[in-house]
């Protein structure tokens, strides 16, 4: 494995384990903790072992299928790539991020993907060209542990290197790399952290970590570096009556906790849409706007597991609910391509 992010590095980890690299977690004054996904799991009094223990093999399963739906060459198929579908349409838009993603590949340019999440934007390119050093990161250590794991086990022909870190405090040198990727690296940052409220509030907060992200990327750009990511636009549509229908007539597939896990969660996502990334908040970072295509989907809440634990839920129950009475809620995203101005 290329070993070129060692030499890009602004600071040393805390500790390297099997190729994965973990960064210390800086402590921010303005937040009370940083709430892990353990943290949740252990708050609800799931054992966290046996819980991502579970979650192990499923997570890799996810990723490796995810992986392969995202190949450019591939034809057109909505269902195998729903978040990402417009890329295969051929529209000019799409055309130009696939051609910026060609150009990445063609001449092998390292990059980061910033808060992978199923490695992010990363295949679109590794696809493309597999020796391309391509940085991994995450802020979820359980998340890095088993994206690590999965890397090494089924990517040992990529040039893929794993690390541990705050995308609020990015570990790399100044003016240090040509691309960063990511899928929601914005509005991603600002979840599962909880704000003094003394010093800020939850308004500042989440356009504070937007802004934060932005001047970091900018930081350790090249001028003229690419800063290409999707981001959650600024609209969630659903009916709370066709889902208060949905749970009553399903209530003993769901349950009650169920239920209230759900809709603690479509609250706290609808709340944050008026965070959401603006362009002006592009410009005054340092950023051109090179493309910008927005777009909708429509994604069953049955397939989001991270939404509630279907895992607790009784075994096959996606099984018991007929296709066609599935509740879809309908999502905005704008996929940008940013340059840094030289």
């Amino acid at each position: 494995m290329d070993t070129i992010f060692q030499t890009l590095f602004s600071r040393d980890p805390e500790q390297i384990h099997a190729g994965t690299y973990y960064f210390k977690i800086p402590d921010l004054p303005m937040f009370d903790q940083h709430y892990t996904l353990e943290d949740e799991v252990r708050s609800k009094g799931i054992n966290a072992d046996e819980f991502f223990a579970k979650g192990k093999a499923r997570f890799e399963r996810d990723l490796l299928s995810h992986y392969e739906s995202r190949n450019v060459h591939s034809p057109y198929d909505e269902v195998a790539c729903w978040r990402f579908q417009r890329f295969l349409q051929g529209t000019e838009a799409n055309q130009k991020i696939v051609d910026v993603f060609c150009e990445i590949a063609e001449k092998g340019t390292p990059f980061m993907d910033l808060g992978s999440y199923h490695m992010g934007l990363a295949p679109y390119i590794l696809h493309l060209n597999p020796d391309t050093p391509c940085l991994l990161t995450n802020r979820d250590r359980h998340y890095v542990d088993v994206l690590g794991s999965c890397v090494r086990e089924n990517f040992g022909n990529h040039n893929i290197t794993v690390a541990f870190c705050d995308e609020l405090h990015i570990p790399l040198q100044r003016e240090s790399i040509e691309v960063v990727t990511g899928v929601i690296p914005l509005s991603g940052a600002s979840q599962d952290r909880i704000v003094d409220s003394r010093i800020m509030s939850l308004d500042e907060m989440h356009k504070w970590c937007i802004m934060s992200v932005l001047m970091e990327v900018y930081r350790v750009l090249k001028p003229g570096g690419y800063f290409i990511l999707s981001e959650v636009g600024s609209s969630m549509n659903f009916s709370w009556t066709e889902l208060d229908e949905f749970f009553e007539k399903h209530e003993k597939i769901y349950g009650y906790y169920a239920r209230n896990e759900f809709y603690e969660r479509l609250k706290i996502h609808k709340a944050q849409e008026q965070y959401c990334l603006h362009d002006d908040m592009i410009k005054v970072a340092g950023f051109d706007i090179e493309i910008k295509d927005t777009y909708s989907f429509k994604e069953a809440f049955e397939n989001m597991p991270n939404w509630f634990y279907k895992e607790h839920l009784p075994e096959k129950t996606r099984e018991l609910i007929p296709d066609d009475d599935l509740v879809e809620l309908e999502f905005t995203e704008s996929f940008y391509v940013l340059r840094k101005r030289k």
